[in-house]
């Protein structure tokens, strides 16, 4: 039987729309909705409002542009619960507006989460570790992404993580599909109905998708100064890593850096440029 023992919080970054109407509708009582008065355009201040109202064991984030599939929540719990890890997330796909473009999963050999990405609505979190890393960080003050930032701490607070290897989101990144640019431009809605209608055929026929591509995307030939590119960069991963990215000058230097790629980010995704 499927669980019904969850809460939603639905958090508003100051939105003008008819989020709030649209969550009283459904009339269900583990929903709610929750207005912040300033927008902060990021996702950092909206999680910790809902992270400090929520009162359950586990955690789960889904941004306002993402879509999960009907097996996502149950398959990270069990996943949690099956290896008593603190963190699960699942395989997800990147759709744009010409459809799927590709797919992330757990770190690759000899890497960690020190330096790897997956996005928040793929996570399953256990409170616990939450609460022992703190608040999601102030977007205007750290060096990197901030979702980027809670996977580092979760990954130096020596979180144990897992994957479900499953595909179990969809993700719309706002920048490849332009939504806010134009607000009638959401490919989310014909996403959703082939979700609702057939989660199983949906999965697969991703999954396909995502095997051709890989199978007609030819590899460009090697080169020498790919070669070196490659063991520089890597190079300055390992060294930055060992010394810190939060640390003096680099945590500086990053921040400038970070909030020119803020400011870059709002004009692709539609947005007026900050300033």
């Amino acid at each position: 039987m499927p669980r019904t023992d969850f809460e939603v919080w639905v958090v508003g970054d100051a939105c003008t729309d008819d989020t709030a109407e649209a969550v009283a509708e459904l009339n269900d009582d583990r929903l709610h909705y929750l207005a912040r008065e300033v927008n902060c355009g990021s996702q950092a201040f909206p999680n910790n409002d809902g992270l400090a109202r929520a009162s359950a064991a586990h955690i789960a984030y889904l941004n306002h542009d993402d879509l999960w599939f009907p097996w996502h929540l149950e398959g990270l719990l069990h996943r949690l619960e099956e290896t008593g890890a603190d963190h699960a997330h699942d395989y997800y796909a990147r759709l744009g507006t010409e459809g799927v473009v590709s797919v992330q999963g757990p770190p690759r050999p000899g890497r960690s989460f020190a330096d790897w990405f997956v996005c928040p609505s793929s996570w399953l979190v256990r409170r616990e570790l939450l609460e022992q890393v703190g608040p999601w960080p102030n977007p205007d003050r750290t060096p990197v992404a901030v979702d980027v930032s809670m996977l580092r701490r979760f990954h130096r607070a020596g979180a144990r993580f897992t994957c479900v290897s499953r595909l179990g989101l969809l993700k719309f990144p706002s920048r490849l599909t332009h939504s806010f640019a134009d607000p009638e431009a959401r490919p989310q809605t014909h996403w959703a109905a082939r979700l609702l209608d057939d989660p199983e055929r949906l999965e697969h026929e991703v999954l396909w998708e995502l095997a051709r591509i890989q199978v007609a995307t030819e590899p460009p030939p090697p080169t020498l100064w790919a070669a070196l590119r490659y063991h520089r960069d890597q190079l300055a991963r390992t060294v930055l890593n060992w010394y810190g990215r939060e640390r003096w000058p680099v945590s500086a230097w990053e921040v400038r850096r970070m909030q020119a790629y803020r400011r870059r980010l709002r004009v692709a995704r539609g947005l007026t440029r900050a300033s």
